[in-house]
């Protein structure tokens, strides 16, 4: 599948009239028990079946503990696009901000929609990487968000084996 122009999405900054190209970064994946699974097992080797029941009992009520490791991985999340833009644009001044009631668009400070129409390929193709990565990481908040509370909440870190491991 080939991005255009076309494919680009924009969003209004605050209450104004300026529109920017934008990215929705909203996160609209939950955490399953395949997902606390996945990442006991191939993150840290823990005994899974420990793991999910551990999570059920201490974890998926503590709307704290969620919501601060929500909070963690947003945190890193924004810092892993700001210096991946970066690196695209080749600018180390470069901002990425978050813009929308929650904070679910995200922009670069210097991109105005009028730039748009003057982009060749190269440009789009910046842009595209951008999109594409944004959204790649938003929709890896939640493993972030388990691998966040396995590695320092949960109690007991015994590998399949047994034998005890660091995270």
């Amino acid at each position: 599948m080939t991005f255009s122009k076309d494919d680009i999405e924009y969003h209004r900054l605050g209450y104004g009239y300026a529109t920017v190209p934008a990215v929705n970064v909203k996160v609209d994946t939950y955490i399953t028990d395949a997902m606390v699974k996945d990442v006991a097992q191939s993150d840290f080797a823990y005994d899974v079946d420990r793991v999910v029941e551990w999570w059920r009992e201490n974890v998926e009520d503590d709307d704290s503990l969620l919501s601060d490791a929500f909070s963690n991985a947003c945190e890193q999340g924004w810092e892993d696009l700001q210096e991946y833009a970066r690196e695209i644009w080749n600018d180390p001044r470069l901002r990425v901000f978050s813009e929308g009631r929650s904070g679910g668009w995200a922009y670069v400070d210097s991109i105005r929609a009028d730039d748009v129409e003057s982009w060749d390929a190269i440009e789009l193709g910046k842009w595209s990487r951008f999109a594409k990565t944004a959204r790649t990481i938003a929709d890896d908040i939640p493993h972030g968000m388990v691998w966040s509370i396995l590695a320092n909440v949960y109690p007991e870190p015994c590998a399949n084996d047994g034998a005890s491991i660091s995270a």
